[in-house]
This record gives structure tokens, C-alpha cells and sequence, in this order.
């Protein structure tokens, strides 16, 4: 399972991602570390999640970043 990023720049970054419960709600997370959202704009990401052969895809979700003070 991974989630993967589109920086502003156009670069994708992608990051392992584990299971919020069971698994069986759907959902996964990610908690972000120093680095990983380096750039400020429009951001978007989007979850996979890998079976045998079978890669499931999560819509796209946006997100915008905005400089420090």
C-alpha cells in the first residue's frame, strides 16, 4: 500500500502506507515526516494498494500548502 504525491513541480514522490484498522473500512494512512511536503502550491495524492497482480487506485484528492511566515 502506498500513497503517492504530485508536488506542485510535477514530481511524484510515493511513501509506504499501513492499514487505519482492519483493512476492511477501506482505509490506510500515512503520517507525513520533515521533507516530505518541501514545497508550497497544489498538491495532489492518490492511494494503490497492491494485490498479486491487481493494483487498486483511490480518486485524486488536491490539497494546497502555503509559505511560512
Amino acid at each position: 500500500m502506498t500513497v503517492e504525491f504530485l508536488k506542485p513541480e510535477g514530481t511524484v514522490i510515493s511513501r509506504a502506507a499501513v492499514l487505519n484498522t482492519t483493512g476492511l473500512d477501506g482505509k490506510l494512512k500515512y503520517v507525513t515526516v520533515s521533507g516530505d511536503i518541501s514545497q508550497s502550491g497544489a498538491w495532489k495524492l492518490q492511494s494503490a494498494a497492491t494485490i498479486g497482480i491487481f493494483v487498486g487506485r483511490s480518486s485524486v484528492a488536491s490539497f494546497f500548502v502555503r509559505n511560512n511566515l
